[in-house]
């Protein structure tokens, strides 16, 4: 019989009281208690202690699932390829363990093996999953170009001296900086609150994290849109509570 602590904070978790929960389950034993404790401690941000945790847990698809987050979020995708596949192996009908599969594909730059994951997770959950529309680099450029066309007045103004740059994916450097795996952009430069910067300001947008959100062009190009919306606001000096997107 499972233990009414852990339901509890199990519903603590997906409500975002992380420390709430993981009270909850301190000194709890079992392979539930071991993953909800990883969980709350991931979320918390410290990754290696709940790496730790989810090794010492039980072989779940679920945990092998936070152990792949876990690794990316570690800037170690090669490491993360291995628990994703194990994942799927354990359950190959749950369509979130294909999913993360096809992310740390795609961040490992596998794109047409990611797609063929996305997919399989899009045919055994279609309400919660949809295949990435993609672009060759010329292509994405066009629609980059499109999107900054649709930039209300007030932001596009912010733009005229900050350089956009795309890379298919955060690298490790920007990973190990503090960037997140599946970040859509991230604005490099000083505030303009704080006046010149001595290095350029910058905004780069990760294609195909923003592909791997958008199933068609259209969603594709609002999602650029947003993203650069984001990413001015950034630039502006505006708090996350204040951006726009």
């Amino acid at each position: 019989m499972t233990d009414p602590k852990l339901d509890e904070a199990r519903e603590l978790l997906e409500e975002g009281a992380f420390e709430e929960g993981l009270e909850l389950v301190d000194g709890l034993e079992g392979s539930e208690a071991s993953y909800l404790t990883a969980l709350a401690r991931f979320e918390l941000g410290e990754l290696d202690t709940a790496l730790t945790m989810c090794r010492g847990a039980s072989d779940r698809a679920e945990t092998r699932y936070l152990e792949a987050v876990i690794l990316l979020s570690l800037a170690r995708a090669d490491e993360a390829l291995a628990s994703a596949r194990r994942a799927v192996e354990l359950e190959p009908d749950w369509a979130d363990s294909h999913y993360i599969l096809g992310v740390v594909r795609t961040q490992r730059g596998e794109i047409e093996r990611a797609d063929r994951s996305f997919q399989r997770a899009s045919e055994l959950a279609p309400d919660d999953f949809e295949t990435p529309f993609r672009l060759a680099p010329e292509a994405f450029d066009r629609a980059v170009e499109e999107a900054l066309g649709l930039l209300p007045e007030e932001f596009a103004k912010y733009l005229e001296n900050v350089e956009v740059g795309v890379e298919e994916v955060p690298t490790q450097e920007l990973l190990q900086s503090g960037s997140s795996f599946d970040d859509l952009g991230l604005y490099i430069g000083a505030s303009i609150q704080w006046g010149d910067s001595d290095f350029p300001d910058r905004i780069l947008l990760f294609q195909r994290n923003l592909e791997n959100i958008s199933p068609d062009r259209e969603t594709l190009v609002e999602e650029i849109r947003d993203t650069v919306l984001h990413e001015v606001g950034h630039h502006m000096g505006l708090e996350e509570d204040e951006l726009p997107f």
